[in-house]
């Protein structure tokens, strides 16, 4: 009898470990489906203003096609006008040989051709400021597209980091099964950074003491470089905005975070 109750004794004793790493696991899974929400929403966000670039694409183009019609109709016009020129100045040459009979009308071609010489220019004028605006129209559509480029290289850069982070966090996580986080685990480190949208994420969260709007400082070596404030806090890892910076883009990945006084901060 004896022996029987040791043995079911022995069995719980060898389930408990199997349920706390079954609970690790389940939140780990949690964990991850919540990042892939945020990365789906990056994602979207990212995508539309993708669509809105290449709509501002479409429409400078369509402007530059219909400058273009519309030069094309001007050299046209330019063209007649200059065909006309030339055979009213024939008709002119003709007329002045005919005498002073035909002085008065002689008038009325000379103010002709007067005027369609100023319709010329004017015609000239606004050939030049249509062959401006397709140039502006030409800057414009090679300067989107460069913004399309950057976006796509952004979005494509924020992939790839948070799959890094993603595989980073798996790796931890698990480790943690084993071996038990070190209790002075204030001090964290930069897993990511995005400059162009100024946030970071850090491998501190709350079971080291972090809160939403807590600040932290950023070191390299024993200068701290930057600042940030907390935004969102998970269990071992957050994502905080940049507030300030020693120089534009020094912050890095590996980079130290330590706590700081609010009385520090500037």
């Amino acid at each position: 009898m004896v022996e029987k109750m040791g043995r079911i004794y022995l069995g719980k004793r060898t389930d408990i470990p199997r349920i706390f790493f079954f609970a690790i696991l389940i939140t780990i899974l949690v964990y991850f489906i919540s990042l892939k929400e945020k990365e789906k929403k990056l994602r979207i966000s990212l995508q539309e203003k993708l669509n809105n670039v290449l709509s501002e694409k479409i429409v400078k183009e369509e402007e530059l096609n219909k400058a273009n019609a519309e030069k094309i109709i001007l050299e046209e016009t330019v063209n007649n006008l200059k065909l006309k020129i030339e055979s009213l100045s024939t008709e002119l040459d003709k007329e002045k040989a005919s005498g002073l009979e035909l002085s008065e009308k002689l008038k009325a071609r000379e103010s002709e051709v007067e005027r369609l010489n100023s319709e010329l220019n004017k015609l000239k004028r606004e050939k030049e400021t249509l062959e401006n605006k397709i140039k502006e129209a030409e800057a414009k559509i090679k300067n989107l597209e460069l913004t399309l480029v950057q976006l796509q290289t952004i979005k494509t850069e924020l992939e790839r980091k948070l799959d890094n982070i993603m595989s980073k966090r798996l790796e931890v996580e698990l480790e943690k099964v084993v071996i038990k986080r070190p209790a002075s685990g204030r001090v964290g480190r930069i897993l990511a950074v995005n400059h162009p949208y100024e946030f970071v994420v850090i491998d501190l969260g709350k079971e080291q003491g972090i809160e939403m709007g807590t600040l932290l400082g950023v070191y390299q070596g024993e200068e701290m470089i930057a600042r940030i404030k907390v935004e969102k806090v998970y269990e071992n890892m957050s994502v905080a905005d940049i507030v300030y910076e020693k120089e534009k883009g020094v912050i890095r990945d590996e980079d130290l975070v330590k706590f700081i006084h609010s009385e520090s901060v500037e």
